[in-house]
């Protein structure tokens, strides 16, 4: 009786030697209301640090990683305008590298339609199309003062959803993260949202709501599907997930069943801790720092570290 040989893992990148379709996917659709005046002029994305859009930096990294297709934006219709002027300037050099830059409108033209990074994570793959060799899926407020290759190249490697992990030692700061519980082999055991935590309590109460009634919920429906992970937890003190993640075409062709069984439409946090109570995800550990620019107080320490002390201190206030 012949043996039965195990089939190999097939790389995010690969499909028989046929190069497979990978995506930038960049979440820029937010109003900047915790900006302050800075948020009120513009696009948070678009602010300047060190003499460049603070999207910059990572349109940079994008755009030397090897095997990416396009990047495609998604703002919101009262900042579209002003993202389109800025893709000009990159268009050039994307497609110098046989790539392509893709702004789209989601729709919102003020706070009150704001539809929720993951509605507008569900509108890019629609649009798109669901990538078969997956997307780098970005906000849009952090620097990171690291190369984003390694998780990139992990990424295609293994095949996995992979979410970036970053050292986060400020209590304050890891209060306003998600928060990242870590096996011994960097598998995620799992995934607290905390900025959004008490969104999914409130989801939580109305589903409950429901149960006293005698409905079944749609999230009870996910949650019936879910298999529990064994696995030996260990400390991780002080890793958190900005949102940034590299996730294959089977969990970006589940987005839009997140949203129709109830999943929390704003937090990407809370859509990959549903990932991970679902199926096995894994992180990637960055030795580097990051700089989160979530408020005024935030924008002007990273103009100050990255300008020195010349930069204006009343920026962003």
């Amino acid at each position: 009786m012949p043996v039965r040989r195990e089939r190999p893992r097939r790389a995010a990148g690969s499909l028989e030697g046929h190069a497979l379709k990978r995506l930038a996917i960049l979440l820029c659709a937010g109003y900047g209301t915790r900006m302050g005046e800075a948020g009120r002029r513009g696009p948070k994305a678009l602010l300047p640090v060190a003499g460049r859009p603070l999207i910059d930096p990572l349109m940079e990294e994008l755009a030397a990683l090897p095997g990416l297709d396009a990047v495609h934006l998604v703002s919101n219709r009262l900042w579209a305008g002003r993202f389109r002027r800025w893709a000009r300037r990159w268009r050039p050099r994307l497609a110098s590298a046989g790539r392509r830059l893709v702004v789209h409108d989601d729709g919102t033209a003020r706070r009150a339609e704001r539809r929720g990074a993951v509605v507008d994570l569900d509108l890019a793959v629609r649009r798109a199309g669901v990538p078969e060799g997956g997307a780098l899926v970005a906000g849009s407020d952090n620097l990171f003062l690291f190369p984003l290759a390694p998780l990139w190249a992990s990424f295609l490697s293994t095949g996995r959803d992979l979410l970036l992990a970053v050292r986060e030692d400020d209590a304050e700061a890891r209060a306003r993260s998600t928060l990242l519980e870590l096996g011994s082999d960097d598998h995620v055991v799992r995934v607290d949202d905390a900025v959004h935590g008490t969104t999914r309590q409130a989801a939580g109460r109305r589903r409950g709501a429901a149960r006293e009634a005698g409905e079944r919920t749609a999230p009870d429906m996910i949650q019936a599907r879910r298999q529990p992970v064994q696995e030996t937890r260990v400390a991780s003190p002080g890793w958190v997930s900005p949102a940034l993640y590299c996730l294959t075409s089977k969990t970006l062709g589940e987005v839009s069943d997140y949203l129709k069984a109830g999943g929390d439409a704003d937090s990407l946090g809370a859509f990959v801790a549903d990932l991970a109570r679902r199926r096995p995800v894994w992180a990637h550990r960055a030795s580097g720092r990051r700089l989160h620019v979530g408020t005024p107080a935030a924008y002007r320490a990273a103009r100050k570290l990255l300008e020195g002390p010349g930069a204006d201190p009343s920026a962003g206030s």
